[in-house]
């Protein structure tokens, strides 16, 4: 059933691009195609070199362009997308965070208000499906550890389609990756921005969602809201890419892996406070694992 655009609240898709352009086409495409029709398309082209300003707005002329020079990266392209749909946003509208390596279903943005609906005040992500194996659910939500010694400590969200309960709309979790998340204006006056200065590019979407279940806003992940991810495209030493031992050492040094070292200790730091060295370990710990497990199927190169 198609919502009535008078009925429900505007949402503002704020993407962050740098580069990719055939990937943001196809993914402006599948928003073009929403059943629910109200939106508008914020983009921060930050600094691309293959025309994505110039082709996004020959084809797909609606959508607001906004210029970096290159060092936004990810955080600051899109907080700053969210502060222009924030200037222009009614306070029950929505703004909705979405890489440009995803492809929406056609009822996305309808199932998501639908659940905005019943949820006003809560975030809620999507169910972000691996576009090359579309019975494969993304790793993009977490849930909270609480016994000592790993209190407070997140841990990744394992789902599967058989494993999914069907008979739930939403799931609640405690944070969630920001690759499809629809949040309410107000929870922005509430707890603010992304923090671009201490995590420019992974760990803001993160932390951000954890700021708000502190400051108790519900966060929940939906079962019926889907997307489509070109995951391969994601940062450098993770699952998804090629694992050597010079691209493990690179992910430390670089702001294009969730492992770039300031960015793990920044994040340590503003979620455990005095004892983020113990969970900086252990992060450390479980990366190193993780590592040697994959090398152990794929050897040294």
């Amino acid at each position: 059933m198609n919502l009535h655009m008078d009925q429900s609240p505007a949402v503002y898709i704020c993407i962050p691009v740098h580069n990719d352009v055939e990937l943001t086409l196809k993914c402006l495409m599948s928003i073009s195609r929403q059943t629910y029709q109200n939106y508008t398309v914020v983009l921060v082209d930050d600094g691309s070199t293959d025309q994505t300003e110039e082709r996004v707005k020959k084809e797909f002329p609606k959508t607001v362009v906004l210029k970096g020079d290159g060092n936004l990266w990810w955080s600051g392209a899109t907080a700053l997308a969210v502060s222009y749909a924030l200037k222009n946003a009614a306070p029950e509208d929505c703004i909705y965070t979405l890489n440009n390596d995803t492809e929406l279903m056609e009822n996305t943005l309808e199932k998501l208000v639908e659940a905005h609906r019943n949820h006003p005040k809560a975030l809620i992500g999507t169910l972000n499906v691996v576009f090359e194996d579309k019975e494969t659910i993304e790793l993009s939500a977490f849930s909270r550890q609480m016994g000592w010694p790993m209190k407070d400590r997140m841990k990744k969200l394992t789902l599967t389609q058989d494993s999914l309960p069907h008979h739930k709309d939403v799931l609640e979790v405690y944070a969630l990756s920001g690759k499809g998340v629809l949040v309410p204006v107000s929870v922005f006056e509430a707890i603010g921005n992304y923090n671009a200065t201490d995590l420019p590019h992974y760990h803001a979407d993160t932390e951000f969602t954890i700021r708000a279940y502190r400051a108790g806003f519900k966060i929940l992940l939906s079962t019926k809201a889907r997307l489509y991810s070109h995951h391969k495209r994601t940062g450098i030493g993770t699952r998804a890419t090629q694992t050597t031992f010079h691209t493990f050492l690179e992910s430390f040094r670089t702001l294009r892996s969730p492992h770039h070292l300031s960015s793990l200790t920044n994040f340590n730091k503003i979620i455990h406070g005095k004892w983020y060295q113990f969970y900086l370990m252990m992060d450390l710990f479980f990366i190193t694992g993780g590592f040697l497990k994959r090398t152990i199927a794929s050897p040294f190169k």
